[in-house]
């Protein structure tokens, strides 16, 4: 350790030109607390010396180093001292967020943002050292209105984006300046915690999150949230609400959102992803507009079953096809459709229901005996022209037992 404290009497005497030349303002024994004092009191009638003295100490030799660091601790007129330092020694807030603790590093922090113009403060942000820092920090207790717009100012200036960062309550922070103006990661306990403070810290919102995750956001008071997340939708989707196991109650509104969204804003990849997660089955296929989509919530079993969506589906594929075949094998699904008689009643109310898809039914081989009998079941025509050379004998007599065969000229 180095002593800085040793006695000078008669600075002015000492630093007369014949007594102490400028070149020894470049050796370490100048380095004396009561003469650097003196110096930054007497600053104009010193300039060069008190120049030197900074430049020396921005060499980051051990003892500058201490000598900073003991005066920053133990003197009292440190404005001066860091409005010097900050200009000869730039790097200093570097030095510290390499090398001291979090406890130095929050106290040398606001001693700088108390002391330094914002244009000095500014200058700190070496390699990014002081945005890093700061975007670290999860909160901040201004002590007065002034502190509080400069901190504002460092986190527009250095665009600094929060992993997390809380209101304390009753304290001053620029939590409202941070969630407003969107400095803040899109990250679910970020969001999680604004939907709450924003919910007047009703903690029940936090089991509404896990379950529904964006339509619990999109039910809140959450404007700049909401306008953030639907900007940043590929982000939201990828990085939280597709991370969070437990999110598979969204409703039905809120699914349909998110698959209707543009291609170019939300991928059609997490647009899957979204399908397959999901609790939901969509009432109507149509309310989906990218229709490239459909095969995806027959082939996840997310469409309630209904001989519009069916018809629908059918006439966008123009065929009978696998996923539509599959669809229909889930019992479940064939035995809504008997709620409904398909006939020319029905082809009035619904004129756009192809009737051609009831014949590709009543002709294909590939539906379990069950599904079968409900698909041909509610089928209210009758045919002379069907092609039955597919379909095995139970299926034969399920239509003759149903009295959908007129016995005419069948193939």
């Amino acid at each position: 350790h180095f002593d800085f404290n040793y006695e000078l009497n008669n600075l002015e005497e000492v630093l007369k030109k014949e007594r102490l030349e400028v070149g020894e303002f470049k050796k370490e024994s100048i380095l004396n607390f009561k003469l650097v004092a003196y110096i930054l009191d007497n600053k104009n009638s010193y300039p060069k010396q008190y120049v030197q003295i900074f430049k020396q100490l921005s060499n980051e030799s051990e003892a500058s180093i201490e000598f900073i660091f003991s005066y920053l601790d133990t003197q009292k007129n440190i404005n001066a001292f860091i409005q010097g330092i900050v200009k000869y020694y730039p790097l200093i807030w570097q030095y510290i967020v390499n090398n001291q603790t979090d406890e130095e590093k929050s106290k040398y922090f606001y001693m700088f943002l108390h002391n330094l113009e914002y244009k000095d403060i500014i200058e700190l942000n070496v390699n990014d050292s002081l945005k890093g820092y700061i975007s670290s920090l999860e909160e901040f207790d201004s002590p007065n209105e002034s502190f509080n717009n400069k901190l504002s100012s460092l986190i527009k200036d250095l665009n600094i984006k929060f992993k997390f960062f809380q209101d304390i309550e009753g304290k001053l922070t620029p939590f409202k300046f941070i969630y407003e103006n969107n400095f803040y990661e899109l990250n679910q306990r970020m969001i999680d915690y604004i939907v709450f403070v924003e919910s007047d810290c009703d903690s029940t919102v936090y089991d509404s999150l896990k379950k529904a995750h964006y339509t619990t956001i999109l039910d809140s008071k959450v404007e700049k949230l909401k306008q953030y997340i639907a900007d940043n939708i590929n982000e939201y989707v990828e990085n939280v609400n597709l991370a969070i196991d437990t999110n598979v109650e969204e409703i039905e509104n809120t699914v349909i959102k998110l698959l209707n969204t543009n291609s170019e804003e939300l991928e059609e990849e997490l647009k899957i992803k979204i399908i397959k997660n999901q609790a939901v089955k969509i009432s109507k296929i149509d309310l989906v507009e990218e229709k490239n989509l459909w095969q995806v919530l027959l082939e996840e079993n997310k469409l309630i079953s209904s001989w519009e969506n069916v018809s629908d589906y059918y006439n966008y594929a123009e065929a009978l096809d696998d996923s539509l075949i599959g669809y229909l094998n889930e019992e479940d699904n064939s035995k809504e459709l008997l709620n409904v008689r398909i006939d020319n009643k029905y082809k009035e109310q619904h004129p756009n229901f192809n009737t051609k898809l009831l014949r590709e039914l009543i002709e294909c081989n590939e539906f379990d005996l069950p599904s079968y009998k409900n698909l041909v079941l509610k089928n209210g025509y009758h045919y002379e022209d069907l092609d039955l050379s597919k379909l095995n004998e139970e299926k034969i007599n399920v239509l003759v037992n149903d009295v959908i065969l007129k016995f005419g000229n069948i193939n």
